[in-house]
């Protein structure tokens, strides 16, 4: 027997060396081709693997958020021509350039961030070193590289720059829910709370639990840590590698705020229990909470208290505020951590956990503090698992409709076997991410 035999266990060898080889080189090509692999070693990156190039597929990816954003836009001016209310004047040119100045932004703290994270992992494995010990963290650049693909950065820019003009019709619509449809809901809402806590006030149900001035001052905390943890949290899915679950969330954000904080804030048009007494004649059954709230105040500045203030003055004297409208039912503080908990949910169960923990406590705050009616939460707990399912469904009629977008593949798997060989080269095989 030769050498080169396939049968002489020497032969056997280098025909697994040579497919081995002939495999990385494969892995080599099929990455170059791929922008979601890395070229040296092959590794997925998680987000879809094929040979189109990566801004046909991040336009693809992308359209049904540009899309949504776009249709809203289009309402705010179709609402506009037929009642005479502004509705954009914080649109235009300057809100563009907000909106790529905001992407580019948190483009550039993930890309610190993770520069970051790499030289932590370059110190600690120097450390480690030094002391005999492997480090447990991977120090190679080329592990972090990839997740500075293009086509995850322009994700996360895009993002945020179409969040600027969502947040801006947005505000535009809550500041003329009562022009289009004056607030008239409230004492329903309160009525229903009433029948819903066998006639009983929700706040009052509470106040034995967390009508102290030190725990009224946490929640105040807890409630209001929404808005950078809204930031976060955008971040996190907009970069992640998780591209289904990533456009199913961003899909049903963009929605919350359009069916719940539009559609819904109007047609339930209400100011919530901090002004109900503003609008409602008789007797105000919330007028405790505020007197109870005030004193806590005294003791503890309440963040509540200051922007309630600043949001009826807005109202009242129809002034220009960096945050402008009032809407009560339903609401988008409970909704947006309830999403948090459905994608928490599917990444690990006690992320989800987490987040469901989380906005339970902004319901409970949402009362205490005088924001809203139970109800506003229960129902936005009912509404944002129903659009969570249709925009999955949308999404996946979309993609079957984009020549095949919906089903990346792993087309190179490297295993290593137990005998430790290693070289092995699995046959292709689909996978999802």
């Amino acid at each position: 027997m030769t050498k080169s035999d396939p049968a002489s266990p020497t032969g056997a060898a280098v025909a697994v060396h040579e497919g081995a080889a002939a495999g990385e080189a494969a892995a080599r090509e099929v990455a170059a081709r791929e922008p979601g692999r890395d070229p040296a070693s092959g590794a997925a990156s998680g987000v879809p693997t094929d040979a189109r190039p990566w801004w046909d597929r991040f336009a693809r990816e992308n359209l049904p958020l540009v899309f949504l954003t776009a249709a809203y836009l289009a309402a705010g001016l179709i609402v506009q021509s037929v009642t005479g209310i502004n509705l954009t004047r914080e649109l235009g040119w300057t809100a563009l350039l907000w909106g790529a100045l905001f992407g580019l932004f948190f483009v550039a703290i993930a890309a610190g961030s993770l520069l970051a994270v790499y030289l932590l992992s370059r110190a600690v494995g120097a450390a480690a070193k030094r002391r005999g010990r492997p480090s447990p963290f991977t120090s190679r650049w080329a592990d972090y590289r990839r997740h500075l693909t293009p086509y995850r950065l322009a994700g996360i820019f895009i993002v945020f720059f179409l969040l600027v003009p969502l947040m801006n019709i947005f505000v535009g619509f809550k500041r003329a829910i009562p022009e289009i449809q004056p607030f008239a809901w409230d004492v329903a809402f309160m009525r229903l709370d009433r029948a819903l806590h066998l006639g009983h006030d929700p706040w009052r149900l509470l106040q034995p639990i967390v009508g102290t001035p030190i725990v009224t001052a946490a929640l105040d905390f807890l409630y209001y840590i929404w808005f950078p943890l809204k930031m976060g949290v955008l971040l996190w899915i907009a970069w992640s590698p998780r591209w289904e679950l990533r456009g199913q969330f961003l899909l049903t954000f963009f929605t919350l705020w359009v069916v719940l904080g539009t559609v819904a804030a109007t047609a339930f048009s209400s100011v919530g229990p901090c002004y109900y007494g503003y609008v409602v004649s008789g007797p105000d059954p919330f007028a405790p909470l505020m007197e109870y709230l005030r004193g806590v105040d005294r003791m503890y500045p309440l963040t509540a208290l200051d922007v309630q203030e600043l949001l009826w003055t807005g109202y009242s004297s129809g002034a220009m505020h960096l945050i402008e409208g009032i809407a009560a039912m339903p609401s988008l503080h409970v909704a947006i951590p309830i999403l948090y908990a459905i994608a928490g949910w599917k990444v690990d169960r006690r992320l989800g956990l987490a987040f469901a923990i989380y906005a339970f406590v902004v319901l409970i705050g949402s009362v205490h503090l005088g924001w809203h009616y139970a109800v506003d939460g229960y129902a936005s707990a009912l509404v944002v698992p129903a659009v969570w399912w249709g925009a999955g469904r949308a999404l996946g009629a979309y993609r079957q409709r984009t020549d095949g977008s919906v089903e990346p593949t792993m087309s190179v798997n490297r295993t290593v076997s137990s005998e430790g060989s290693g070289g092995a080269i699995e046959a292709p095989r689909g996978s999802r991410l």
